[in-house]
């Protein structure tokens, strides 16, 4: 098992985008650094329907994500947790109809999309965990994210566009605008000059 602890947290920009870096240090004292976007946590928890107080929620799948399988490959689908869990969407395609693992963008409900990332997340741990530090005294890193809210209106606007992006991708829907997405990564600009 691979094993890596969490050292620090701290905020970063890349361009105009605010950001978490996380540094942390495997069993052999090498470090790692994972840096996302801040906005992943409200993404998440707008995805996937997650209170968006439970930062160490939203936090644990994000670091582990980037172990997860590839689903679009016939093995990882055929080992795929979820599936196991009985968690398929039937999808119609040129060949007729097949089940493939229930993910973000076919899932009939987003219990079904959370219940089946939660069981990825889960497996991947068997062989990849991201850890707090543990010891009597020891302060924990998350605290950084913990004192940065997540605004739940945000969450909502975020929850709708990815409801209406799913409705779109089962042919429900007209396509979005571009008037009618949400800003990916808001940040205040200052007024345009004019020449008045």
């Amino acid at each position: 098992m691979i094993e890596r602890t969490i050292k620090e947290i701290s905020e970063g920009v890349i361009g105009e985008t605010l950001t978490w870096q996380v540094q942390m240090t495997d069993a052999e004292g090498r470090g790692h650094v994972h840096v996302f976007p801040q906005e992943t946590l409200t993404w998440r928890a707008a995805e996937y329907g997650i209170d968006p107080a439970d930062t160490d929620t939203l936090l644990d799948i994000i670091l582990h994500e980037p172990f997860l399988p590839d689903l679009s490959t016939a093995e990882a689908a055929a080992a795929d947790p979820a599936a196991h869990a009985g968690l398929t969407a039937v999808i119609l395609g040129t060949k007729g109809a097949t089940a493939e693992p229930v993910q973000l963008h076919n899932a009939p409900t987003t219990k079904a999309a959370r219940d089946a990332h939660l069981l990825r997340i889960d497996n991947v741990k068997q062989t990849h965990r991201v850890q707090v530090p543990a010891g009597k005294g020891v302060k924990d890193p998350r605290t950084a994210i913990r004192g940065k809210r997540i605004d739940p209106g945000r969450v909502a606007e975020l929850a709708g566009y990815v409801d209406a992006m799913k409705r779109q991708a089962r042919g429900e829907t007209a396509p979005t605008t571009t008037r009618s997405r949400p800003a990916m990564n808001p940040v205040p600009t200052p007024p345009e000059a004019t020449d008045a």
